[in-house]
C-alpha cells in the first residue's frame, strides 16, 4: 500500500514531512493497513471534471 500526500501552500518538501503520516498513524490504524511508502505530490492531484480524485491517473502516476 502507497500513501500519497498533497502538501499544502508554503510548506517545502522533506524527509521530515513524510515521516509525520507514518508517527501519526502508527498508534492509530492496525499494522497491515500502514503504507509501506509515502510520496509528496508537489503540483496539483488529478481530478476528474465532477471534481472528484482521479485514483487511475495517480495509481499510473505512482505504481506501488
Amino acid at each position: 500500500m502507497k500513501a500519497i500526500v498533497k502538501l499544502a501552500d508554503g510548506v517545502r518538501p522533506g524527509a521530515e514531512i513524510a515521516a509525520e503520516p507514518t508517527e501519526y498513524l502508527r498508534h492509530r490504524v492496525a499494522r497491515y493497513i500502514m503504507p509501506k511508502s509515502i510520496d509528496v505530490i508537489v503540483d496539483e492531484m488529478p481530478c476528474l471534471p465532477t471534481g472528484k480524485l482521479y485514483t487511475q491517473a495517480l495509481r499510473d502516476r505512482y505504481p506501488s
